[in-house]
């Protein structure tokens, strides 16, 4: 079992670290409820993307789901909410920069509440201080984000093997919001250190994800199609939000 862990954490390292900027699908809001009305995303690489598809969901099935609920069956549920909280935490000043430039005052303000008041009082951000006890919701703007707020579209809809969905816009983003996330800067002169806090940071992540990704193989006849949808309405949303 040591060895399968050791394996899931190198093989996310090595095909989803470098890609890793913000969880889209770790965010507790995003959900596989489809409204009719949402408009289908663009998806000129279709044949494509279900290969990515269903490569990653032989991985998740094949590779790293016994090592992930292993993780959330041994780990106490406290420890990892605080580590969700650190690495929630750490992206705050990517959060912060994109409300300015899309004009979100308020969201500024409680974006620098929270980490004013997470990273002392929540010790680092370990505990959600502003969230649980004051309130202040925790705002997720990205550089993607903010483009679609600016009116440039998402372009083709892609998937990534072991990354899985986003738009082309999103993309070309990546190098932004990973250089405005605090803890890429911890270990600029290890990389051994680095590359492990990546996996773990990467790993830690999607065990958060399996009984979701499990109901979504079991009631869903076609997962590609309903993710896809699912992730479109979910980033309209958070531009339009």
């Amino acid at each position: 079992m040591k060895r399968h862990f050791i394996f899931m954490f190198w093989l996310c390292g090595v095909l989803a670290v470098p890609l890793l900027a913000q969880d889209d699908f770790s965010d507790d809001d995003f959900d596989f409820e489809v409204e009719d009305s949402v408009e289908r995303a663009w998806d000129p690489a279709e044949k494509l993307n279900r290969y990515s598809d269903s490569f990653n969901r032989w991985v998740f099935r094949k590779v790293l789901r016994t090592p992930l609920i292993t993780y959330n069956e041994k780990v106490p549920r406290p420890f990892r909410n605080g580590v969700s909280n650190l690495f929630s935490n750490f992206s705050e000043p990517l959060h912060l920069v994109n409300c300015v430039l899309q004009g979100k005052v308020e969201k500024a303000e409680d974006t620098i509440s929270r980490f004013c008041i997470n990273s002392t009082i929540g010790l680092a951000g370990w505990f959600d201080v502003a969230g649980d006890k004051l309130d202040i919701e925790a705002q997720k703007e990205d550089f993607g984000q903010t483009l679609g707020s600016w009116g440039l579209p998402e372009g083709p809809y892609l998937v990534l093997p072991l990354r899985g969905p986003l738009f082309l816009r999103d993309l070309f983003t990546v190098p932004f919001d990973r250089a405005l996330t605090v803890d890429q800067y911890f270990f600029p002169h290890n990389p051994e250190w680095a590359f492990a806090y990546g996996s773990y940071k990467t790993g830690h992540s999607m065990a958060r994800e399996v009984d979701r990704i499990d109901a979504l193989e079991k009631d869903t006849i076609d997962p590609y199609t309903m993710v896809k949808d699912a992730f479109n309405q979910y980033r309209e949303a958070q531009i339009k939000d």
